[in-house]
């Protein structure tokens, strides 16, 4: 039994260093492989949670997002155009009663993706997309906004699978932004009601506002950034 804890504690520490360290531990880089992608918009002030007011509107432009890998190899997948979100991808809240759409989206499409990626976001707004988030509601001007990104996490084939038995299909959660999207706030209120004094307007937690705190590079909702 001496030896068994021993070597819990070993792997324990392993991957603890691995979660709050700037540098990986051997082998934390994830294997190109499929998998299911999933993002939010890089909107500057809600971090969390936004839903544009009118889904038409918003589904009437265009968004991409291309994947480059570390040899050059590009791919580009179209989320929604001419009113359609594509086949293969959904909203990631569903719909909703009142016509809204949330700002993330995901897919179990194979998109081949690896620690090194270059991601990229191209969205296509024909008129201006009023919202409204935790605390406050805003307007997105019509225009092209661009912003890059790398992965918060990538699942499947690491090292340290066979620990966790994490058998869920492999994902790619993009959540490091490089740019994000100011919004023109409008109003102070939002779906909580009016912000309180001691409240982060992002709607971030305590834990969050601890790891970014830290030296170590963060994604927009507090995750560690692969790259």
């Amino acid at each position: 039994m001496h030896y068994v804890r021993t070597a819990f504690t070993i792997v324990a520490l392993v991957v603890i260093t691995a979660f709050i360290s700037d540098t990986p531990v051997p082998g934390y880089e994830a294997e190109a492989i499929p998998r299911g992608v999933y993002f939010k918009l890089p909107l500057e002030q809600p971090r969390f949670h936004w839903r544009f007011t009118d889904q038409e509107a918003f589904l009437s432009g265009r968004l991409a997002l291309s994947i480059t890998s570390s040899d050059g190899q590009r791919q580009e997948f179209v989320v929604f155009e001419d009113g359609a979100i594509t086949d293969g991808w959904r909203e990631i809240s569903g719909p909703q009663a009142d016509g809204s759409m949330y700002f993330g989206f995901s897919s179990r499409l194979g998109a081949l993706t690896a620690s090194r990626d270059s991601i990229e976001v191209e969205l296509i707004v024909l008129e201006d997309l009023a919202g409204m988030g935790a605390f406050n509601e805003g307007v997105l001007p019509a225009g092209r906004y661009v912003a890059s990104a790398s992965y918060s996490s990538l699942t499947g084939k690491r090292w340290y699978d066979w620990i966790t038995r994490d058998n869920r299909d492999p994902m790619a959660f993009i959540s490091c932004w490089h740019h994000t999207w100011p919004l023109e706030i409008t109003r102070n209120q939002g779906w909580h009601g009016a912000q309180e004094a001691d409240q982060d307007p992002s709607g971030s937690s305590w834990f969050s506002n601890v790891l970014d705190a830290t030296d170590v590079k963060r994604g927009t909702d507090g995750t560690r950034c692969l790259k």
